[in-house]
Order: C-alpha cells, then structure tokens, then sequence
C-alpha cells in the first residue's frame, strides 16, 4: 500500500535510509517492513503490544487494581490486525535474499481480524482478574 496521508516518524526513517543508499553504488539495497500491532513473542520489540499489556496487568493484579481498558471506545469495538513476530521474521529473511523484494515496501500482516472486546477477557483470566 502506499503511505498514508499523514505525518509518520516511520516515513521520516524510510526518508533517512533511501537517501543513504542513494549515495551509495547501486550493491545496496533496501526493504521496508510494516507490520501491524505485534501479537508474539519479541523481546526487543518496543511494538509487542502484548508484553506491555502482560506488564500493565501484573501491575493492577500486584496493586489490587482493576484491569482497565486503556483505549477509546472505537478501538474496543472495532476490528483491528495484527503481525506475529514469527511472520515478520520470514518476511524479512525472505527479503534478504529474494531478488524480487530488493528495493520495496511490505506490509505485513496475519490476514486475521480481533477486537479488543472479546481479547481484553482472555488477558483478564490469564491474570486471575
């Protein structure tokens, strides 16, 4: 898909990088991944929603809180996506070494749909909340 119409830090990045190898003789390449929200495990990933989520929870069950949605309405009931770290990693590695992915942009998504009213009960009971 193309970029969205709005200012994006992770466009300001993809500018920095196309501008480096521009400079660059033409063995360089690039690829750009877009993954959705992060559903899995990876450790050093500042976008797995799901540890953070793990976190905020251990932290209202240890403080006797309750486990409160922290998003908008619309983000409850609506449909979002989201990328397991597993398929962001076979995109990647697929991109390394695939001729036809040198020089593009991905997306990357499971193709599956959640909303958050029916995933907030699971994090819930895996909590004992």
């Amino acid at each position: 898909m193309a970029r969205l119409d709005w200012p994006n830090f992770y466009y300001d990045q993809e500018e920095v990088l196309f501008d480096a190898v521009s400079q660059r003789d033409s063995a360089v390449s690039w690829s750009v991944h877009r993954p959705s929200l992060i559903f899995s495990f990876s450790p050093r990933s500042a976008m797995n929603v799901v540890c953070s989520l793990c976190v905020y929870a251990a932290i209202c069950r240890k403080e006797g809180a309750p486990l409160r949605w922290p998003g908008s309405l619309d983000a409850w009931e609506g449909f979002s996506n989201a990328s397991d770290a597993d398929l962001i990693t076979e995109q990647r590695v697929w991109a390394a070494v695939d001729p036809m992915a040198k020089n593009q942009a991905f997306n990357c998504s499971n193709g599956h749909v959640h909303n958050w009213r029916q995933l907030w009960p699971i994090l819930a009971g895996r909590f004992g909340m």
